[in-house]
């Protein structure tokens, strides 16, 4: 499922994990809970398949989350690398302007 088919489900996904007291861990545990009881993910395939797609479906968002994550911290380093440069051109301007 792409990313903007999945979209489509933040809104009644949010709204479950903010049914959640106890965060994430109770959000992952009633959705395991469901896959237990209300369809057959674990037994439908073959042995440890079911864990073999939670596992790549995991490790596939995560590499994508912590690639994203890389990219702001760079993006804002840069930000303040600019915004750093031009406090210190503005600061040298005055210095120079006022003598």
């Amino acid at each position: 499922m792409e990313a903007e088919k999945a979209e489509q489900f933040y809104g009644m996904l949010l709204a479950m994990a903010q049914q959640h007291e106890g965060g994430i861990a109770d959000l992952m545990n009633t959705i395991f809970s469901f896959l237990a009881t209300k369809t057959d993910f674990y037994t439908g395939g073959e042995k440890g398949a079911a864990k073999k797609m939670v596992l790549d479906t995991f490790h596939r968002h995560e590499s994508r989350a912590l690639a994203r994550q890389e990219k702001e911290a760079k993006e804002r380093e840069e930000e303040t690398r600019i915004k750093a440069e031009r406090i210190a051109k503005k600061s040298s301007g005055d210095t120079e302007g006022g003598a």
